[in-house]
């Protein structure tokens, strides 16, 4: 009996060294390597998922946004940090109608994000008040980042809640991006 339960530990105890000496499981096709591991955090039945690693959404980006059908909806410069946030001048729109939005950024999978952000606009005026809020637009993203890093496309829903009682109005459609790089 001594000597069975001492084979079963000693198998059990080289078992947990080769485990923990094994290296990284991977998997995927394509460019980059896909973690095939998901780590606990803090709570047993919480999960985090592992960090996908690059390409990433971080940097500059210069954006379009198409409707649809296809029409050029908006343009301009969209700023995504590594801290998970963003923010975007739009070239669309005058300063006086409100050209800035900011939001928020997650990894949602290899080379895959989704972003949320919230632009106010305004009707210009020439006098104080300098402008009544007009409608606050609630755009949401889902995105890929190609192999190289320097592109990205998707999809966008966008919210328009019109102020101050308006209707609530709804557009989709798609958008490319380039990054911007140093010369």
């Amino acid at each position: 009996m001594q000597t069975t339960l001492k084979k079963v530990l000693i198998g059990a105890a080289a078992l947990a060294s080769a485990s923990a000496l094994a290296p990284a499981a991977f998997a995927g096709c394509g460019v980059g390597k896909i973690p095939a591991a998901w780590t606990p955090s803090g709570s047993p039945l919480a999960l985090t998922m592992i960090d996908f690693g690059r390409p990433s959404i971080t940097g500059l980006w210069s954006v379009t946004f198409h409707s649809a059908s296809g029409q050029n909806d908006d343009w301009g410069f969209a700023e995504g940090p590594s801290d998970g946030t963003e923010i975007m001048n739009s070239g669309g729109h005058t300063p006086a109608s409100g050209n800035f939005c900011m939001g928020a950024w997650t990894q949602t999978g290899p080379n895959t994000y989704h972003l949320n952000h919230w632009a106010p606009a305004y009707v210009p005026s020439a006098s104080p008040p300098f402008g009544t809020l007009a409608a606050k637009v609630n755009i949401h993203e889902t995105v890929g980042v190609d192999g190289t890093g320097n592109t990205m496309s998707g999809t966008f829903t966008e919210d328009i809640y019109v102020q101050p009682n308006g209707p609530h109005l709804t557009d989709h459609g798609y958008l490319v991006g380039q990054r911007v790089l140093p010369d």
